[in-house]
């Protein structure tokens, strides 16, 4: 049960990052992100960008404008099924100043008639930064009670390579083994692609798994 529960809350906070990807002017592929939590920070006008999770969760995102973009994701269709997990998103980035920046997103999901809003803050430059993000499902007719929250931060060990932790949760973490995930890995990064190498745990209680394995590649074009 704990493995499943690793595993299925890393899917569903990796869900959340599918639709709050963001950037700025001097933007590296996958600087919209940590490991798995979004970051604050958008991508200028006109760029997009494509992420593969582990090769089953992808994800494309377009930047209508310098503070808008928007984004489209699914698990990797391998049955006709999983087409049903297509889901739409919109980002917006609200405050922007030199070292503090904040933004909401909505995705939804036309099959389930539901999806997720959230906000993250991030504070920091290129070199390091810190970040904070929580998000709520919801469907049409209701808020769930279903959320996740996030807090991580990157620093740079040289000019391509990034040491990334992050600590996170979600509803059914708590309400199951009253604790959260750590991950933490290094993240291979370029002008036009960047790959991210790491792992992730429960605080406790893993029954003997010491890391599911996280490996994200991110390309902007």
């Amino acid at each position: 049960m704990q493995i499943r529960t690793l595993f299925i809350s890393l899917f569903f906070i990796a869900a959340v990052n599918v639709f709050a990807q963001a950037a700025n002017e001097q933007f590296l592929a996958a600087d919209q992100a940590l490991m798995i939590m979004p970051t604050a920070y958008t991508m200028p006008k006109g760029s997009s960008s494509f992420t593969d999770y582990e090769l089953f969760l992808i994800q494309y995102s377009y930047a209508m404008t310098s503070r808008t973009h928007i984004s489209a994701g699914m698990v990797f269709p391998m049955a006709a099924d999983l087409l049903k997990t297509f889901t739409a998103g919109i980002k917006q980035n609200y405050y922007t100043e030199e070292m503090l920046q904040s933004a909401l997103w909505v995705s939804y999901n036309p099959y389930v008639e539901g999806g997720m809003f959230g906000n993250v803050v991030s504070l920091g430059d290129k070199k390091a930064s810190l970040h904070a993000a929580a998000a709520w499902v919801f469907s049409t007719d209701k808020i769930s009670k279903d959320y996740a929250v996030m807090v991580g931060g990157i620093a740079s060990l040289s000019p391509r390579t990034s040491f990334i932790t992050e600590v996170l949760s979600t509803s059914q973490i708590i309400d199951e083994e009253g604790n959260g995930i750590i991950s933490f890995g290094f993240r291979f990064k370029g002008e036009k692609s960047s790959w991210d190498i790491g792992g992730g745990r429960l605080l406790r209680g893993n029954s003997g798994l010491l890391f599911l394995p996280i490996l994200k590649a991110t390309v902007m074009f």
